[in-house]
């Protein structure tokens, strides 16, 4: 298979993730836990994306997750791609710093950014909508930040044998630890 059609297949298939993981976020994960909070989806893609691509990769999918989540949310979609892109700069930021290979550091990063999620939402609700939000559902935010790095472990692997079947090329300052 050639080198684009691999990388779209690449992406397709992330983004096939987002499209899998929100149907059951919407449908399956009410039914069965009811208003028990979810974890936060696609935060495990913009984290890999962070970690594994080079910028402007990850910016394309942050763009894409964005789209595929945004529909599903009920917040408006550039507040979701501006809270999505400060999380997806932040990972960066700390990947520059702090980066060590494999599943630990991802999970560590998906509970940062999940951590980073609410704070950002509300500072950026403050700033830039008329009606900010005033209830943060402090307990909400608890629970999806702890579940958020747990699922991290989950779909870590998932998404390195992704890469290897769409034989991704990582940047060269990066490994995975994995297989």
């Amino acid at each position: 298979m050639s080198d684009k059609r691999l990388l779209l297949l690449n992406y397709a298939l992330f983004a096939l993730y987002g499209v899998l993981t929100v149907g059951f976020q919407t449908s399956l994960w009410v039914q069965l836990l009811g208003g028990f909070p979810a974890p936060h989806f696609w935060i495990p893609i913009l984290a890999y994306w962070a970690l594994y691509r080079i910028p402007r990769e990850g910016v394309l999918m942050t763009y894409i997750t964005t789209f595929i989540i945004g529909s599903v949310t009920a917040l408006p979609l550039g507040m979701f791609l501006l809270i999505n892109l400060t999380l997806y700069l932040a990972a960066a930021g700390i990947k520059a710093k702090f980066y060590q290979p494999g599943p630990i550091f991802f999970a560590f990063i998906c509970a940062a950014m999940s951590l980073l999620f609410m704070p950002i939402h509300w500072i950026y609700s403050l700033v830039l909508e008329t009606n900010p939000i005033v209830d943060l559902e402090v307990l909400n935010w608890i629970a999806q930040s702890t579940l958020t790095p747990l699922l991290a472990f989950i779909v870590y692997p998932i998404f390195c044998i992704i890469d290897d079947l769409t034989q991704k090329d990582l940047p060269t300052e990066v490994g995975r630890q994995f297989g």
